[in-house]
């Protein structure tokens, strides 16, 4: 998935073959990005949930990328409250991107 994201945001780079048609991709793509950094862990990490007294729920998540050779373990913790906000911002910066990735294949011939 990343891939395909990093191979659309060269596309429609300022520099990207599709500049000019991209422009409103450009910053739906930057939007999204913004909660991407949650992507890898929730996919390569292993988690736990902890459940407080007043049902409120904290997921701890380990993962460990390796970078230039070396491992390089990481921890996140994610509470309720935070999680909440963040998929309504997937939510929104996905369907923006879709709408907008949806315009900009209409510009192209079929």
């Amino acid at each position: 998935f990343g891939q395909k994201v990093d191979a659309l945001e060269k596309a429609v780079a300022i520099d990207g073959p599709f500049a000019a048609e991209g422009k409103a991709a450009r910053k739906a793509i930057t939007a999204f990005r913004s909660i991407e950094d949650l992507r890898v862990p929730l996919v390569h990490g292993v988690g736990k949930i902890s459940i407080d007294k007043n049902a409120n729920w904290t997921l701890v998540l380990r993962h460990t990328p390796i970078r230039s050779g070396k491992a390089d373990p990481q921890l996140r913790v994610i509470e309720q409250d935070e999680a909440t906000e963040t998929l309504t911002k997937l939510h929104r910066h996905s369907q923006t991107l879709c709408a907008v990735l949806g315009n900009l294949r209409k510009t192209f011939p079929q």
